[in-house]
């Protein structure tokens, strides 16, 4: 659920709420919208005058709390919310409960290769998000640099054209990067 959204009121969102919570869902994650129209250029044709008060939005936020927690739900953390019998709670209970960028873990805590646009990597303790922009994200793969901005040039010294950058011009097959930045016929599969 996402609370914090134009002309949403503590009434309106306890209405959406309460119907969720009618379904009996397993977890919940609440959202507090995130007005960026200087990220996102699209949010500039919302009005911020139509975005409830961040006195209303802690009210939104409260009374959600009690609401999922009277329905038995445990608080899991941050946006969380889980049935006691659901396996994010007994982690939790447990103390094997991770979270990374992407939210709640019961899987450990393991490395996360991040593909495509604005996609999000994970190696060890470091984080790394490519480049937001497809123009951009094309241009770094084809020079033979990372997509996430980074002016280093990877080679590739076994490669049939070693001290070139991943972009092989004879080479007639998909290389990982150009299908990565290009994926148009990579995954056709004429049988459908």
């Amino acid at each position: 659920l996402m609370y914090g959204l134009p002309h949403q009121t503590l009434e309106s969102f306890e209405k959406t709420l309460d119907a969720a919570i009618d379904i009996d869902p397993d977890r919940f994650a609440v959202f507090n919208y995130a007005h960026v129209p200087w990220i996102k250029k699209h949010m500039s044709l919302i009005h911020e005058a139509d975005l409830p008060s961040p006195e209303v939005k802690l009210r939104i936020l409260k009374r959600t709390i009690e609401k999922l927690n009277d329905a038995g739900y445990v608080y899991i953390g941050m946006d969380h919310f889980a049935k006691p019998t659901d396996e994010l709670a007994i982690a939790q209970r447990r103390g094997r409960l991770t979270r990374d960028f992407q939210g709640y873990s019961v899987g450990g805590d393991g490395d996360l290769l991040g593909l495509g646009v604005s996609s999000i990597g994970k190696v060890g303790p470091t984080y790394v998000q490519n480049i937001k922009t497809l123009e951009e994200y094309y241009a770094a793969v084809s020079e033979g640099r990372l997509p996430n901005g980074s002016a280093n040039v990877s080679r590739f010294p076994l490669s049939a054209s070693p001290g070139a950058s991943n972009y092989v011009v004879a080479y007639g097959g998909p290389v990982l990067n150009e299908v990565m930045a290009r994926n148009v016929s990579a995954v056709y599969d004429p049988r459908g």
